[in-house]
C-alpha cells in the first residue's frame, strides 16, 4: 500500500459528505486528521524531521501547512501533494518548504520563511 492510499484510508473516518443550501455536496477533512498526516509525512523523512527541529520551525511548519491545506479548493489532491513531497526524502529540506506552503499566507510572513530557506542553522 503506498503513502497516499494509507493517509486515504486513515483520513475515511475523518470524512463527511455534506450538503448546505443546494451547494454541491463536497468532502471536509477534519483538522485533526490532516495535521496527523503532515506529522506522520515528517516522521517518514528524519532529515526533514531534525532540521524543522533544529530551527524550533517544527510546530509553524505544522500549523502553516495544515490551514493552508484546509483553503485549498481540492483538500485531498493538496494533502496527498504535500505528504508525497514531505515523505520523499529525494528531495530537499528547501525544495520541500518552498514546494508546500505558500510563505508570504502565513502569520510570520515571508521573510521568517525566506530566512530558513536561506540561512537555516543546519
Amino acid at each position: 500500500m503506498t503513502l497516499e492510499e494509507l493517509i486515504c484510508q486513515s483520513n475515511t473516518a475523518g470524512i463527511s459528505n455534506v450538503s448546505t443550501r443546494g451547494q454541491p455536496t463536497t468532502s471536509i477533512f477534519c483538522k485533526k486528521d490532516i495535521k496527523g498526516s503532515i506529522k506522520s509525512a515528517i516522521s517518514e523523512n528524519p532529515s526533514f524531521k531534525q532540521f524543522l527541529e533544529e530551527n524550533n520551525a517544527y510546530g509553524r511548519y505544522v500549523k502553516n501547512i495544515t490551514n493552508q491545506i484546509l483553503r485549498s479548493r481540492d483538500i485531498s489532491g493538496k494533502l496527498i501533494k504535500c505528504v508525497h513531497r514531505i515523505a520523499h526524502s529525494n528531495y530537499s529540506n528547501r525544495e520541500i518548504i518552498n514546494g508546500t506552503i505558500s510563505w508570504s499566507s502565513t502569520s510570520e510572513g515571508s521573510d521568517y520563511w525566506f530566512k530558513l530557506y536561506v540561512d537555516p542553522k543546519k
